[in-house]
This record gives structure tokens, C-alpha cells and sequence, in this order.
């Protein structure tokens, strides 16, 4: 039961005088601790503030864990107790047996408990009990009638109003066999109006009409619920540790990263937005739109950072608005501790998570043109936990190009409509939207050069900074018309074009560089054509007396805007 210091009153009744923090009442030598910790994550506990002063009853099944191997049948009957105040507030009863299908035999415990007492097996701290007095005696499985048509068309939780003639055993079989078909513990809770984690029940059966609507409109809520098999409860405390501390713990790491590859897993244990929900709990939000930068606040929105990549855009942002390299650095020596306590077996789950930021970040700058070169500076530190994932995203840009080429292809061939499948780029393919949209034209005119797009100059400048100067190029090509000539000869040499992933990318030349190339001629062909050599001297002659006037006018007319400039000034 819960733990409270309690007072004998003269009727007989207890009132409380605060709670232990431990519990009471065992016929086990401890709690398992699989139950001790779905009992800390709310799993059992109703909202305080809503309850009726009729018993609430919550039926779940607690999966087995590392820490404990077996599975257990959990029971907790709520009722309202009262201080010496005169305040009211919930205790808890349980009842535990082992086994993943033992639900039915507490319930059974309790119907003959109460027929044979005329009362309710509910928290009592003067009932003393002692360990060992487990409760022992024989049941039959009772017979159920067939599972109703409608079960597996309504999604979960199956919210049932206070005047539904299902009992409890009825609640669990109903809640026994939708559990099987969506592969989840057996939840229920029956005369509730409210829970804590009201999305963490498979059947409720509300306490009244007004506890029907508040859990239909919960059930539709977008807000997550907390993973019901996970121990969100050390997340958050573990958030707290890493946080206030200026040296990462490694346990606390290891936790969290558990947590991490519950996220990326197949059945996404925990959503990315519940992990919003607890950093926004410990000011996150606050922090970035504030511009707050204390020690805790930087090594938070890291951490949040890290571990959700569509807020990566946002933290750079922030975190270049602090104008202070104390608080960069601050940030990077958190990235640097928390990337080697890290655990080797999940560091595929850290680099997963790192490159999505990158690829979220792809788009931030495509839609927004971000400064490319601050965000360069932050991410390409050699102390940056995202440096690494940062000049991999060209190898993925590449492959997406290479699709692209492919499409390019295709349409050629065939002259038919585009189709494509999205899960097929590495980055989102949301980033080549413009691109997918100009595919057709590029093929009718056989050319790209005159389709220019613009939004991806700022992809250009990236690359570049990244040494990716083939992928840099493509970029330039396609939002330009044109690759700057340095650039274009560390990439392909000392031609003036080439075709690369599908279009055709050209040299920037200048006018002089393409006077030079003209009188560029091999010793041989000015012995055989002497003429040819002095007509291109001229030639190049010729272009420079021509702009003379044109600079001569330049210099002549820089005075006279000065003037005209001090005019205005007086």
C-alpha cells in the first residue's frame, strides 16, 4: 500500500500525517521491480483533483525487465483519504501475481473477498499485514461470450460510459484480447474520471458521462502518451543530472541512450514528441525564445538537440544569437563528454539521430538561406558531435543527385509522367522538390542551363565549404548557369563543360582568361602559322585598348561622385 504516518481516530477511522515515501503493508519480501517502476511512471495513478469518492479499480499487466524476469498480474484498487487537515487525496492498494494472464484470478480473489466479508479489499493502514500472508486459493477461469464484432474496429482506448452492463472480468477479457492484436500488456481501468496517462489504457469504463467526454477528447489529442513499457521516470531524471551537472554521468548517458534507441526503433516506442514534452518541462522552449544561456540551459538544449533532430536548426540559431564563445564552448564540451560516455552498441542510433539533424538543417537552409559559413563554423568543429555526420550528408546529397540522373533518364526514354518513391532519397526529398518539378522541362529542352533555381545557391556555398566540390558545382550550375572557374577546375579539370549527374555543368571563364586560351598555341603551330600567333596577339591587344576609354571614364567620373556626395552631406 502506499506509505503514509497515520493516526488512529476516535470512530475507529485513520486520518494521515504525510506520506513515508516508502510503502506499507507487504506480504512480499520487496516490490518487483518492474511493478516498483510502472507504479513511479503513473501507470496505475488517477489525476488528483477529479475523483469521485467511489473506487477506482486499474488492471495491467507489468512486462518482465533485465532487472526482473518475470511478469506480473497488477491490480490497484484507489481510494480517498484524508489528512489532518481535513484535505483529501488518493492511496493505493495493490494486489500482485505473477504471470503475464493472472488478471483474472486477483478479480476472482476479490469478488469472493467481498461476498465473504460484505466489503472491499481496499487501503486500510490498521489492516497490519506481514510477509508471507499472500493470499492463497483455488479459481476457476470463468466463461466468457463470444468477443463482440465491433472490438476490432475501434482503435484504443475503448472508452465505455458508467452504465455499460460489462463487469470486471468482462472489462478484462475485452481488454485481454484487443492487448493480443496490438501486440501490447493487458490495460484497464474501470470507474475512473481521470488518469494520469490516460493513453497508456487499452478498455476504460468511465466513473460518469462528464469522465466519458474527457477521455474521448484525450484519446484524440495529438499529445503523446508516455511509452507504457519504458521508464520514463529515469529519463527524467536523468535529463535533470546531465543537465546540472558540469561532468556527464555515464550511467545517466546510458540511460538516456536506451531511451534514444526506443525512439529510432521499428515500433517507435517513444515518439520524438513526447521527448519534446519532457525537455519543454525543464524550460527548453522558454530558453531559446528567451535567449537564456545559463550553464544548465546550454547543456539542455545540446542534449535536446542531439537527441531530437528537427530542433537542431533552432539550437544553432540560438546558440550563434548568444554572441559569446564561453557559451559555444560550453556547449561543445558538453558534446564532447556526452559523446564519449556514449555507449558503443547503440552508437549507430546517436549517428542516425545526428544525421537527420543534418538533413533537417538541409532544408532550414534551403527554405530559409541561412548564413551557411556561421552554421559551417558551429558544426565542423572537431569537438562538434555532429562534425562527422556533417561531411557525410555530400555522399548522401550525391546518391540523391544520382536518382535524380536516373529520373532524368527514364523520362527520356519513355516521355512519361514522373513517379518516384520518396522513401528512395537519403536525405527527405522534400530538398529537391523544385528540382523533381523542373525534370520535364530539362528533358524537353535537353539542357539545364536554362533552368535556373535559385534557392539552391546557398546548397553551393555549403558544399564548397565542405570540400564537396563536384556536388558544389552541380549546385552552382543549376542555380546560377554557371560554376565559378576555380571551382569548376578542382572538380573536372581544365575543361570549359561536362555532363555530371545528368546536366550539364559549364566554366565560368572571364573574357580575359578566354583571350589568354585564344592565344594559347602550341611551338609548332607558330612555326607553322606565324600569322595565326600575331593575329591573336593583336587580337588581345585589341580587347585591352578597347576598355581603356571605358576605365579612363571610371576613373574620371569617381571624383565627381565624391562631390556630388559632400554636396549633399552639407
Amino acid at each position: 500500500s502506499t506509505g503514509i504516518q497515520f493516526e488512529r481516530t476516535d470512530n475507529g477511522e485513520w486520518i494521515s500525517k504525510g506520506f513515508t515515501g516508502q510503502y506499507m503493508n507487504f506480504t512480499l519480501p520487496e516490490v518487483p521491480y518492474n511493478v516498483e517502476r510502472a507504479i513511479a511512471n503513473k501507470l496505475f495513478a488517477v489525476a488528483e483533483g477529479f475523483n469521485s469518492n467511489e473506487l477506482a479499480v486499474i488492471g495491467r499487466v507489468v512486462a518482465a525487465t533485465p532487472e526482473e524476469p518475470r511478469s506480473w498480474s497488477v491490480v490497484a484498487i484507489v481510494s480517498r483519504g484524508r489528512d489532518d487537515r481535513g484535505r483529501t487525496f488518493s492511496v493505493y492498494r495493490y494486489f500482485l501475481s505473477e504471470g503475464k494472464d493472472s488478471l483474472w484470478k486477483i478479480l476472482a480473489w476479490m469478488e469472493k473477498f467481498e461476498n465473504a466479508t460484505k466489503r472491499k479489499p481496499v487501503f486500510n493502514p490498521l489492516e497490519q499485514k506481514k510477509v508471507g500472508e499472500a493470499f492463497k486459493l483455488q479459481v476457476t477461469r470463468p466463461d466468457f461470450p463470444p468477443v463482440p464484432n465491433w472490438l476490432d474496429k475501434r482503435d484504443a482506448p475503448i472508452v465505455f460510459s458508467p452504465n455499460s452492463p460489462y463487469n470486471f472480468q468482462q472489462i478484462n477479457m475485452l481488454s485481454n484480447y484487443k492487448a493480443s492484436h496490438l501486440s501490447q500488456p493487458i490495460s484497464w481501468a474501470v470507474n475512473v474520471e481521470a488518469l494520469e496517462i490516460p493513453g497508456a489504457f487499452i478498455v476504460i469504463k468511465a466513473a460518469s458521462d462528464r469522465a466519458v467526454r474527457f477521455f474521448n477528447n484525450a484519446a484524440s489529442s495529438t499529445a503523446s502518451a508516455a511509452p507504457v513499457n519504458f521508464d520514463v521516470q529515469r529519463l527524467k531524471s536523468n535529463i535533470k543530472r546531465l543537465m546540472s551537472s558540469s561532468s556527464v554521468s555515464e550511467a545517466a548517458v546510458n540511460d538516456i541512450a536506451q531511451g534514444m534507441a526506443a525512439t529510432v526503433a521499428e515500433n517507435g516506442q517513444i515518439p520524438f514528441d513526447y521527448w519534446e514534452s519532457l525537455f519543454e518541462a525543464e524550460g527548453a522552449k522558454r530558453a531559446i525564445q528567451q535567449k537564456i544561456y545559463s550553464a544548465s540551459i546550454v547543456r539542455l538544449i545540446t542534449l535536446q538537440a542531439i537527441i531530437i533532430p528537427e530542433t537542431l536548426p533552432n539550437f544553432l540559431y540560438w546558440l550563434s544569437c548568444g554572441h559569446n564563445n564561453d557559451i559555444i564552448k560550453l556547449s561543445l564540451d558538453f558534446q564532447v563528454q556526452f559523446s564519449k560516455a556514449f555507449p558503443y552498441d547503440k552508437k549507430d542510433t546517436l549517428e542516425k539521430l545526428l544525421e537527420s539533424g543534418i538533413v533537417y538543417l538541409l532544408d532550414e537552409i534551403l527554405q530559409e538561406q541561412e548564413n551557411t559559413d556561421r552554421l559551417y563554423k558551429l558544426l565542423a568543429n572537431s569537438n562538434s558531435i555532429w562534425s562527422n555526420s556533417l561531411f557525410q550528408v555530400p555522399k548522401l546529397v550525391e546518391q540523391d543527385l544520382e536518382i535524380i540522373h536516373n529520373l532524368i533518364q527514364e523520362l527520356k526514354r519513355s516521355d512519361t509522367s514522373l513517379t518516384y518513391n520518396p522513401n528512395g532519397f537519403k536525405c527527405n526529398h522534400i530538398l529537391w522538390q523544385d528540382m523533381l518539378q523542373k525534370l520535364h522541362l530539362i528533358v524537353k529542352r535537353d539542357s539545364s542551363q536554362n533552368i535556373l533555381l535559385p534557392t539552391y545557391l546557398s546548397f553551393a556555398k555549403l558544399f564548397e565549404s565542405l570540400k564537396a566540390y563536384k556536388v558544389a558545382a552541380y549546385f552552382y550550375q543549376i542555380s546560377q548557369g554557371k560554376v565559378p572557374n576555380k571551382l569548376f577546375i578542382m572538380s573536372f579539370g581544365k575543361k570549359d563543360m561536362i555532363f555530371w549527374k545528368g546536366i550539364l555543368i559549364k566554366r565560368n571563364i572571364s573574357l580575359w582568361n578566354k583571350s589568354l586560351s585564344l592565344s594559347i598555341i602550341s611551338s609548332s603551330s607558330v612555326r607553322e602559322n606565324l600569322g595565326s600567333t600575331i593575329f591573336f596577339v593583336l587580337l588581345g591587344l585589341n580587347l585591352i585598348l578597347w576598355t581603356l576609354p571605358t576605365i579612363e571614364n571610371i576613373i574620371l567620373k569617381i571624383p565627381e561622385t565624391l562631390n556630388l556626395n559632400e554636396e549633399k552631406t552639407d
